[in-house]
């Protein structure tokens, strides 16, 4: 098995590295950018068609108008190129009656990941077989039949139009090699219009025809929105194994390959796509293999930002991989996360999933948990801001955050005169919160069909052709909504700032406090300061901090268990997602009695608030490993931001793997790692050209730090500092 010496040859490294910059140069595929195309096409299927009759029209006109592109030098292939929309077809996108049909819903979705082994094994045309067959278990003169009948013919209609499109890209590379002039190049495209001739539309038969079909039609589920990359070791260890014994393949071949692969899934810019490597297989072992290692070396070497990464971590983890992963987070990669297998698998079986299928999980793009080819999930579903809860507690109910509404009615500070009154205020606040969480999500649900069907990529997602129902509408085995807590640390700090200030040492009345957090701390800097560097804080070991943000967890877990049931085709499960939205949300919210100014970013995990790491990452680990993640299928997100200058030796390296195997062996959820300093950071911002490949960790993904908010990038740089 490879451990890590990436056996590339400069020939081949240099194709990687041509192909990675030629993909950067060219402009970002705008995948939500056809709407000309998609609402006409829709409209024009009258008023009585069903919704996936209406997207399948418009993913047929896509694939007809778009023109397949073929790009030098590569070895997988697939790219739609679209022509400019005219003058006429721009008039008639603006007079589109259903525009109000594609407004966005209440939460977000398309966070799947396709049953890969089905598309290998049996290829398009086979599913299509699938589909044919299951419409004929209808009876049409039936209501039900009839609907069902309608819902499968629109999947059929949409593989017909990819297995169109795929025929035509087969055409337009033999095209290339009729007009290429050098032979080595030409003989790869002869060879590889070979292989399109035969995948995605039946079964591959080798490594490279996997990775063309696996290619290909993630990127068209991608146009439909789809999100999620795959478990590529698992799909493809066979395929890689079969060829190289039987001389088909070469390492050097097959690394050169899976780099080419690579590149393809950057084309789509920074959006992350969730893809996993390592992990359980359905026996419960680690299934570490030698394709673990080559997709992340070939990520690792080539430095994408895209497939979002992680690694499986378990107790049977071999060390190598979590040595080999901790290598290329301390070059100052972003990738690849890690996720606790000990923890998510369990969860997800406690959840209803089967334990072959759990084992078979992805982080659909950040660190929400989907199961490959068999889920539906809304990622956030929504976010709850948790400070605004808190701002709400200590005005009685009245929200003072920009566009927010308000709630019940709990109490002013003159009545809160204990703390425990104040706790028992906000977990009404907190309740009341999630309960209308819940239900602006059950309405947005309810008339999600009718604003987004996905026909084609629900063919590969279990039961979505079973049941002849839509991803969108109760197709998949397993449907999950996620509501996401934002801003647990600020809350915890901020009830330790009052418990102190105001009920203990009794230095103020609440209603004082209050005032001057109103006022935004003006002309009160030094008891800011106080609060900021000498008051008790969480993510730092602190008995009385790990305590209330295990009491306001666990209230939290209850709540969302409470409303569980009451979401149609599915089920809520917790999660503590922020992605970017600790900085909008912070945006909209005045200060908060943490110490946090108005207008500035909330934590950006669960770990210690900006600049309050004083105990460093072992202070951070301990209060997490108080809290309990078993069934937050929502994910966590555990932002590690290190120095570069301690981490930049094989001291340093070890001393990480050893960091955060600890975490992990105490239960963590996920842990992401950057490894920057802040004179660089300072530098981006200044002279952002010079740095247009650093990568950096954001709220559970990876980003360019050039491309963040002004408001991103200074959380980022009071993290460093915090954590150097």
């Amino acid at each position: 098995m490879s451990t890590g010496v990436v056996s590339l040859s400069s020939q081949v490294g240099g194709r990687l590295a041509r192909l990675k910059e030629r993909m950067r140069a060219r402009p970002v595929v705008d995948s939500w950018g056809w709407n000309w195309i998609r609402w006409p096409a829709m409209a024009s299927c009258g008023v009585g068609a069903c919704p996936a009759t209406r997207h399948a029209k418009a993913f047929a006109q896509l694939l007809a108008l778009a023109e397949p592109a073929v790009y030098p030098e590569e070895l997988i292939v697939g790219a739609l190129r679209l022509p400019e929309p005219t003058k006429k077809q721009l008039a008639a996108l603006k007079q589109s009656e259903t525009c109000s049909l594609m407004l966005p819903p209440q939460t977000i979705d398309g966070h799947y990941g396709i049953d890969h082994d089905l598309l290998l094994r049996e290829g398009l045309e086979g599913v299509r077989a699938r589909v044919e067959a299951r419409m004929a278990d209808f009876d049409p003169g039936v209501e039900d039949g009839a609907v069902c009948q309608e819902y499968l013919r629109a999947m059929r209609d949409c593989l017909d139009a990819a297995l169109g499109f795929c025929d035509r890209l087969a055409e337009a590379v033999e095209r290339e090699a009729v007009h290429e002039t050098q032979p080595r190049r030409r003989g790869e495209l002869q060879e590889i219009a070979e292989v399109c001739r035969r995948v995605p539309r039946g079964p591959a038969q080798s490594f490279h025809e996997a990775l063309q079909s696996v290619w290909l039609v993630h990127m068209l589920c991608r146009w439909e929105n789809g999100q999620c990359a795959g478990r590529f070791d698992r799909t493809f260890i066979g395929f890689y194994r079969r060829d190289l014994a039987a001389g088909r393949l070469t390492e050097e071949r097959a690394r050169e390959l899976i780099g080419a692969f690579l590149v393809k899934y950057n084309e789509f810019g920074n959006w992350p796509q969730g893809a996993l490597l390592g992990g359980l297989d359905a026996n419960g072992r680690d299934m570490t293999n030698e394709l673990t290692y080559m997709f992340l070396e070939a990520q690792g070497e080539l430095a994408l930002l895209n497939p979002a990464t992680c690694v499986g971590w378990n107790s049977e983890t071999p060390p190598e991989l979590l040595e080999k992963a901790v290598e290329y987070l301390c070059r100052g990669n972003s990738v690849p996360a890690i996720m606790n297998d000990e923890v998510i698998v369990p969860s997800l079986v406690d959840a209803g999933v089967a334990p072959e299928e759990a084992v078979n999980y992805l982080n659909s793009t950040c660190v929400e948990i989907t199961v490959q080819g068999a889920s539906g999930i809304r990622v956030v579903a929504n976010y709850v801001s948790f400070p605004q809860i808190l701002l709400r507690t200590l005005h009685n109910g009245q929200d003072v955050t920009e566009g927010g509404c308000d709630s019940v009615q709990t109490g002013g500070p003159e009545e809160l005169t204990t703390f425990e009154q104040l706790m028992e205020a906000l977990k009404e606040q907190f309740a009341w919160a999630l309960d209308e969480n819940a239900r602006r999500t059950i309405q947005g649900l309810y008339g999600h069909p009718f604003a987004r069907n996905y026909p084609f990529s629900s063919c590969f997602v279990h039961d979505c052709v079973e049941r002849a129902r839509d991803w969108s509408d109760g197709g998949p085995r397993y449907n999950f909504s996620y509501p996401q807590l934002v801003g647990l640390p600020n809350v915890v700090d901020s009830l330790l700032a009052i418990r102190e200030l105001v009920y203990d040492k009794q230095e103020m009345t609440l209603a004082e406090f209050v005032s001057v957090v109103e006022a935004n701390f003006e002309g009160h800097a030094a008891l800011r300061q106080r609060i900021l560097n000498a008051l008790p804080k969480w993510g730092t070991n602190d008995p009385q901090a790990d305590a209330l943000a295990q009491e306001l967890v666990d209230f939290y877990y209850d709540q969302v268990s409470r409303q569980r049931s009451s979401l149609p085709n599915g089920q809520f499960y917790p999660g503590f997602l922020c992605w970017v939205m600790h900085a909008r949300l912070g945006m909209l919210t005045p200060a908060t009695p943490d110490g946090r100014l108005a207008g500035t970013a909330f934590a950006d995990s669960l770990a210690a608030n900006q600049g309050r790491a004083r105990a460093g990452p072992t202070g951070e680990i301990a209060s997490l490993s108080q809290l309990s993640f078993h069934g937050a299928l929502g994910g966590m997100v555990y932002n590690l931001m290190l120095n570069r200058t301690m981490y930049n030796s094989a001291e340093g390296r070890r001393k990480l793997g050893q960091l955060l195997e600890t975490y992990l062996r105490g239960g963590g959820f996920q842990v992401q790692v950057s490894v920057v300093d802040r004179e660089t950071l300072e530098e981006a911002r200044r002279e952002p050209e010079k740095f247009a490949d650093l990568m950096v960790k954001v709220g559970g993904y990876s980003d360019y730090f050039v491309a963040l908010s002004p408001e991103l990038q200074e959380a980022l740089i009071a993290k460093e500092v915090a954590s150097g």
